[in-house]
């Protein structure tokens, strides 16, 4: 079946599959299947609905709306929501089925919906078991940690997003197990490795790019097990050494002159068509031991499933946005895990929920419907407490009028979203200007640069291009971006970091340093183009018309090995 997207107007297909998929994770109310109609979005427009309600990197300061106290939070200010503190929301001394409410049939249930959210307060972030991290969003289990996002069980970090088991790591994206690395995209298992992606392994190596099992070297591209090579040139030890003393990495002008040295190097390597390691019938990008998988990116441990992005394990999920480990039967949901089991059209609810639908925030709940804030709860609906039978008769009616509405199987709009689009993480993988944004209805929010306590500022270009020159009064100074005009600071452990590392310091704002750094893995869209050896016809995420050589994997590892 084919089907011409209501925001984008692109066609794409529903497959006999998808049809049998959506019959099975429909909810079965007093004996009848309230079947999930297939989609009116195509699978990027629902990918970027979803994410358009996770900010993952914009924090503030408000006061709580339980206490008072000055905290930190994803929310704003100006945002028309109850925030309390985390440690205070997960108290027992408020009640969320206070917020009760019934819901109109004759009114949009998806705007109803959506003022509950408004009404329960919720926590400022999304974390939890946190030591000296005051600034991270959705991070568990992190210590001395700041501005850190979806990174978990980390230690003295900073400037990260989705690291896990890492310490001593800064301005990475993506990648487990790095201890005192920098400016790395995709990397797993490294130490001291510096200005690299896609490797794996790897110590003592700066500028980088799909080396595995490599220690010592420098400005390399696709090499596997090597040691002491420059230039993907082999030397010897002494020769290596004596080399490298000419590259003064902690000056600012080589660092952009590897970059572009390290630009042309890669463009004489041979690309694999997706980036992933033992999968089996997978179509996507950047999938690790993942088997029947369509469409998915940047997942790990799933199992049939189709259009998701971010998850840790699952099974038989569909367009579900973060998390897992695991989640099974859910669909179109984001931020769901720790054994979600049949979540339809949720966010951020977890642990062991099932049989959820179009529910916020719900921890440990069973069998309810639109309800925000709950704990341990079963047959709610609206906050408000029912038995079976009249749960399942109210929930029938309930999507009844959701059909009638044409809300039925649809995911939370975008204008039900607490953030603007450009505070959202569809703002990352999906970004448009602020006049686009504005032209669809959706909320703008110019960004916030407040810097005190400052003795003087300087332009990012005025910086000393050597570290050596570079006093301990920056601290005290504010930085202006020299792309985006942006003022940021330069804080002590990251002062000592640059020093202890021989890396210069920094002179792009932080969150401009975070878009250069999505902006090297490729779109989450897959292309038909063949291979550029033998011809075969793949699926890759680098179109035709790109200048790479693209391989399929087996003509990539006759390549490389």
């Amino acid at each position: 079946m084919q089907k011409t997207c209501a925001q984008c107007l692109a066609s794409f297909e529903i497959t006999e599959d998808d049809l049998a998929f959506y019959d099975k994770a429909s909810p079965v109310l007093q004996g009848k299947t309230h079947t999930v109609p297939p989609p009116k979005l195509c699978p990027a427009c629902r990918a970027q609905r979803r994410q358009s309600h996770f900010n993952y990197e914009f924090l503030y300061r408000r006061n709580s709306d339980k206490t008072g106290k000055s905290i930190v939070s994803s929310l704003s200010a100006e945002k028309p929501y109850t925030v309390y503190e985390q440690s205070e929301w997960w108290k027992d001394d408020w009640d969320p089925m206070e917020y009760g409410r019934e819901f109109a049939e004759n009114t949009s249930i998806l705007n109803q919906i959506a003022g509950l959210q408004q009404d329960v307060p919720t926590m400022s972030l999304v974390t939890d078991c946190n030591e000296n991290s005051e600034y991270v969003q959705y991070s568990g289990w992190d210590k001395n940690c700041y501005l850190c996002f979806c990174t978990d069980y980390s230690e003295d970090c900073m400037y990260t997003h989705s690291i896990y088991y890492s310490k001593n790591t800064l301005d990475c994206f993506m990648g487990n197990t790095l201890e005192l690395c920098y400016e790395c995209v995709y990397c797993n298992e490294c130490y001291r490795v510096f200005h690299a992606q896609n490797c794996h392994n790897c110590s003592e190596c700066r500028f980088v790019l799909d080396c595995q099992n490599c220690t010592d070297c420098f400005g390399c591209v696709g090499l596997r097990n090597k040691q002491y090579c420059m230039f993907n040139e082999q030397l010897e030890k002494q020769e290596y050494r004596k080399r490298l003393k000419e590259y003064k990495t902690a000056h600012h002008s080589v660092r952009t002159t590897m970059e572009s040295a390290l630009g042309t190097l890669k463009d004489t390597h041979a690309c694999k068509a997706t980036i992933g390691l033992h999968n089996e019938d997978c179509t996507g990008d950047y999938l690790f031991h993942c088997k029947d998988c369509t469409e998915c990116y940047d997942c790990s441990e799933l199992r049939d499933s189709k259009y998701c992005n971010s998850m840790r394990g699952g099974n038989d999920c569909y367009d579900i946005s973060h998390w897992g480990h695991p989640a099974e039967l859910c669909l179109e949901c984001g931020g769901v895990g720790e054994g979600a089991n049949k979540l339809l059209f949720c966010n951020c609810c977890w642990p062991n929920c099932s049989d959820l639908l179009y529910c916020s925030f719900c921890i440990s709940c069973r069998n309810c419907f639109g309800c925000v804030g709950l704990r341990n709860k079963q047959y709610c609906i609206g906050n408000k407490q029912y038995d079976k039978e009249t749960y399942d008769a109210l929930a029938s009616t309930i999507i009844t009028a959701m059909v009638q509405q044409g809300e039925w199987g649809e995911y939370f709009p975008v204008t039900a979203s607490p953030y603007a689009y450009n505070e959202s993480v569809a703002q990352k993988y999906y970004p448009l200007s602020k006049e686009e944004i504005l032209k669809r209805g959706w909320s703008w929010k110019e960004p916030e640069d407040n810097i005190p306590d400052v003795t003087k500022t300087i332009a990012g270009s005025m910086v000393p291009d050597a570290l050596e020159d570079i006093p301990d009064d920056i601290l005290n100074w504010a930085v202006v971006c020299e792309v985006t005009r942006r003022p940021f600071k330069i804080l002590k452990q990251e002062l000592q970091f640059y020093r202890d590392m021989q890396l210069p310091v920094p002179r792009i704002h932080p969150d401009e340093r975070v878009r250069i750094r999505m902006m090297k893995r490729n779109p989450r869209k897959l292309f038909e183009r063949t291979c550029d050896t033998c011809d075969r016809e793949l699926q890759s995420t680098y179109a035709p018309g790109r200048p790479e050589t693209v391989f399929c994997e087996e003509c990539y590892l006759a390549e490389v090995y």
